[in-house]
Order: C-alpha cells, then sequence, then structure tokens
C-alpha cells in the first residue's frame, strides 16, 4: 500500500472516530462542565 493511501484511509478512521464521538457526546443527559464563580471586587487588575 502506498504511503498517500494509507493516510488517507488513517484520517478517514479518525474523521468517523471523532463524529462518534461527537454523536454520542451529544446525546449525553449531564454534560461535563466547569463551575466557576466571579467575585465582584473594587481592586484594579493590571495585565502586563
Amino acid at each position: 500500500m502506498k504511503k498517500g493511501k494509507y493516510l488517507i484511509l488513517r484520517s478517514l478512521g479518525n474523521f468517523i472516530t471523532n463524529l462518534v464521538g461527537i454523536i454520542a457526546y451529544s446525546f449525553q443527559e449531564k454534560k461535563p462542565s466547569i463551575k466557576y464563580e466571579t467575585k465582584e471586587s473594587s481592586q484594579l487588575a493590571l495585565f502586563l
């Protein structure tokens, strides 16, 4: 098998695997999430 054809087949397999994963994830009832809280402050934030 030529190298180019192997890469195409491998990328097609990865695409199908990712597609199945995305579909399965979309049917999850409770999706994982990061919980965070914001606090209001009178401090000045400087980003350099």
